[in-house]
């Protein structure tokens, strides 16, 4: 590698160390601190908490820190006159984007790993440890156990069977393509209800549409099948157990994602929700790419008077700020069906990379 590449390189890293440090200082105090004052874990727990949380964190401290890294050290070389030199050396703006693209692609391709398999992951230890008396007592929540898989069902345990539905309609607080499978005492399958919905009524109590009923499975003679336009039956479980067992979709890696999200689409389920899950997993490192070539004016102004450390740190507090708030706003309005999915999760980033392009033309003589 070019010395000068070297040099660059270096001082990008540097910077991007730094600024990730910083963030997460400050996220690891005001978590800690948080928690101490709640009293409601120990601290070994506070801290195990904490550590599956920063893939979490990850999403939006990587993205600001690219953005750190390229505004800090853009400024760094300029207060040491060492951008001008480079330039008037041979070293070409050109090369610097270069090194900055595969830097960009670098860091997305990790946030990616992070985002679609590591974060999933962590969610499930977590609520792994959640339901353990010696782990996270302060943050035990109820309900029952379910396990989402790719097939597009979300299967969960009652007190006598098991059940599994394709989706939950919260707004109507039905359950799409629903089945379920009792046991008697011994613990034989004793009967399968199978139901096109199952809409909620009151409490416990709940109205299947569409049914196909499979009695006395257990005994010594051919079940007897029994199809019925409605019926009403009791669950067990509440529509606010339903929200909590639909998480699970939240711990499904990218691949098994992708399956499920394309299997519930399939069945012709509105569920902009889970596709915006998904492609909020792509939008991520695609950010990452978009905030590392952000500060890329500053490349081509490398006089040091341009600019000053304090514009640079309000600039970055003030965009990252603006962003993340019109980002998750668009991420609301997709997960209502206000706007498409694609747009909710690209719509932004993609308006940051025209005006990345639109600098890259206007400068265009210099970049050759």
């Amino acid at each position: 590698m070019h010395i000068f590449s070297r040099m660059v390189l270096n001082e990008w890293l540097r910077s991007f160390v730094t600024t990730l440090f910083v963030l997460f200082s400050i996220i690891f105090v005001g978590n800690i601190v948080s928690e101490f004052l709640r009293d409601a874990a120990s601290t070994q727990d506070i801290f195990q908490n904490f550590v599956l949380e920063v893939p979490k964190w990850m999403e939006k401290v990587v993205p600001i820190s690219c953005l750190g890294a390229t505004l800090f050290s853009i400024y760094r070389l300029k207060m040491t006159n060492a951008l001008i030199s480079l330039f008037a050396l041979g070293f070409k703006r050109s090369d610097y984007i270069k090194i900055l693209f595969f830097l960009s692609l670098f860091v997305g391709s990790l946030q990616l790993l992070v985002g679609g398999y590591i974060k999933p992951y962590a969610r499930s230890l977590r609520k792994d440890w959640l339901d353990k008396d010696s782990h996270f007592r302060g943050y035990k929540k109820g309900g029952v156990r379910a396990r989402t898989i790719a097939s597009g069902l979300i299967w969960y345990k009652g007190k006598n069977y098991f059940s599994h539905f394709s989706y939950y309609d919260r707004e109507k607080k039905s359950l799409n393509k629903f089945s379920s499978f009792q046991f008697d005492d011994q613990g034989g399958l004793s009967r399968i209800v199978r139901a096109n919905f199952a809409i909620h009524q009151q409490e416990t109590t709940w109205k299947l549409v569409g049914v196909e009923v499979y009695d006395n499975l257990n005994k010594k003679r051919f079940p007897t099948v029994s199809v019925h336009k409605e019926l009403m039956t009791e669950l067990g479980e509440k529509p606010t157990e339903f929200d909590s067992i639909e998480s699970d979709v939240h711990e499904l890696g990218m691949d098994d994602l992708y399956d499920y999200v394309k299997k519930v689409d399939g069945l012709g389920i509105e569920a902009a929700e889970f596709d915006i899950l998904f492609f909020e997993k792509i939008s991520t490192p695609f950010i990452c790419f978009v905030f590392t070539f952000l500060p890329i004016a500053g490349l081509f102004y490398p006089n040091r008077r341009a600019g000053g450390l304090g514009k640079s740190v309000i600039f970055l507090l003030v965009f990252t700020f603006a962003f993340w708030f019109l980002y998750s706003s668009l991420l609301t309005m997709g997960s209502n069906g206000k706007v498409t999915p694609m747009l909710a999760t690209f719509g932004l980033p993609v308006l940051c990379l025209f005006y990345i392009l639109l600098t890259l033309l206007r400068h265009r003589k210099l970049t050759e």
